[in-house]
C-alpha cells in the first residue's frame, strides 16, 4: 500500500470517528474542543486527523448520542462523553474493529 493511499485510508471518516470515540471512552471525564482533540488528545494515533475531520466526526458522534456538545460562554463548543450511552458506544466500537 502506498503511503499516499495509506494516509487516505487512515483519515477516512470511519477511522476518525473510532479514534475520537475511543479517546472519550478511555478518558470518560474529558471535555475538550475539536481543536484541542485534534491537536492534543489524539497524539498517539499514527496519522493525525485535521481539525475539520475531527469536527465532522464529533458532529456524527453527537448526532448518534455518544457525545454531548456543550456551549461554553466566550468559547467554542466543547465535547464530552454521554455517559448514559457509554456501554452502547463500546459496542459500537467493538462492532467496527
Amino acid at each position: 500500500m502506498s503511503l499516499e493511499l495509506e494516509d487516505e485510508v487512515s483519515r477516512s471518516p470511519e477511522v476518525v470517528i473510532r479514534q475520537v470515540l475511543d479517546y472519550f471512552l478511555c478518558h470518560p471525564e474529558a471535555v475538550d474542543s475539536a481543536d484541542g482533540i485534534a491537536h492534543w488528545r489524539l497524539l498517539e494515533v499514527e496519522v493525525q486527523p485535521s481539525v475539520a475531520e475531527v469536527e465532522e466526526g464529533l458532529q456524527l458522534l453527537v448526532s448518534r448520542g455518544y457525545l454531548r456538545e456543550v456551549a461554553v460562554p466566550g468559547s467554542r463548543h466543547v465535547y464530552a462523553l454521554n455517559k448514559d450511552m457509554q456501554d452502547r458506544a463500546r459496542r459500537f466500537l467493538a462492532e467496527r474493529r
